[in-house]
């Protein structure tokens, strides 16, 4: 019985880090006093001039993004070499110059003023130019809630589902991101809710793992459902009860998310929020009708695994419901 259920908890601390992992890098480097969904802040004359400068530069496309660090975030030498701005693109120690496509594009539509961006784009500068891993200008503005620059980049004919290398789209990143507006227009402009990136989450799923509930709204008003899987068969509401966003999980309940779902290995909204003790996200799954009884493939029940765990006020809680 011991091997069995160590077995289960080895088990269940997989699942936990692949969920924990999905999605979940941070920015290696965040530009002081720029807040998501604002810009770095420039004079016009300051814009008008990086412009002419980015656009007679000479050094080599792969430099031309070093020099945007440089010129605009005051970031040289190392600061600048070490770091390409966006934890979800890319990891800690790469450098710009180390045959990096240019990322002049990427960098005005992710931290600069719009004027920035449509001053590049008049130069010839491109809305289509690839990044590292494939990402667009149009990914980094969506990531950082840069509505504006999202429609500008639109209108200048970046490609609405163009994905990066592990498949996410410019909806993917916003919904990540938490920025409602931008989802919004992305929507607007025919973004595809549904589509998924390479571990099978959607654009809800990513905004279920952080709880994000306006962006959630936004999504479930097309009508996608409400219960659809990625690829270890995760509901949204999986994703935010293990993160532990009561909030999210009671709008997903009123939309008539399933409480009793089953993910590939058996476990429902319930047994994760119980495995990661997320008290508020049960009492919400308690209250519309999460089934305590409900097994998984190893035969644990939510009680059990209360009791696996060692948490006192988690048993408590599930104890009137067990009996």
């Amino acid at each position: 019985m011991m091997g069995r259920h160590r077995a289960w908890l080895v088990g269940a601390v997989v699942l936990f880090l692949a969920w924990a992992g999905s999605g979940s890098a941070e920015p290696p480097l965040k530009v002081t006093g720029v807040k998501p969904g604002e810009p770095f802040p420039l004079t016009d004359d300051k814009v008008r001039g990086l412009v002419e400068s980015l656009a007679s530069f000479r050094g080599g496309p792969e430099r031309a993004g070093e020099k945007m660090l440089s010129e605009v975030f005051g970031l040289k030498g190392a600061e600048a070499t070490r770091t390409y701005p966006f934890g979800e693109f890319a990891h800690m120690g790469e450098s710009l110059n180390g045959g990096f496509p240019d990322l002049t594009v990427h960098l005005a539509a992710g931290f600069g003023p719009t004027n920035l961006l449509a001053g590049l784009l008049d130069k010839g500068f491109s809305a289509l130019a690839p990044g590292r891993w494939w990402e667009s200008p149009l990914h980094w503005a969506a990531l950082r809630g840069r509505t504006d620059n999202v429609r500008l980049l639109l209108q200048r004919g970046a490609r609405l589902n163009a994905r990066d290398s592990w498949d996410r789209t410019a909806l993917h990143c916003a919904a990540r991101g938490g920025h409602a507006e931008t989802v919004e227009a992305l929507l607007d402009a025919g973004a595809d809710p549904r589509s998924v990136n390479r571990e099978g989450q959607t654009p809800l799923h990513m905004a279920a793992v952080r709880g994000w509930c306006e962006v959630i709204r936004r999504l479930l008003a097309t009508r996608m459902d409400v219960d659809i899987r990625n690829g270890a068969w995760l509901t949204p509401l999986h994703e935010a009860a293990a993160g532990g966003h009561a909030d999210a999980v009671r709008l997903l309940l009123n939309a008539r998310a399933n409480p009793n779902a089953a993910d590939q290995v058996g476990r429902t909204p319930l047994h994760l929020a119980v495995l990661l003790d997320r008290l508020d996200a049960v009492e919400v799954l308690l209250s519309f009708g999460a089934d305590t009884f409900r097994k998984d493939h190893q035969g644990v029940d939510p009680y059990q695994v209360a009791e696996k765990t060692g948490s006192v006020p988690m048993q408590r809680l599930l104890v009137d419901r067990h009996r």
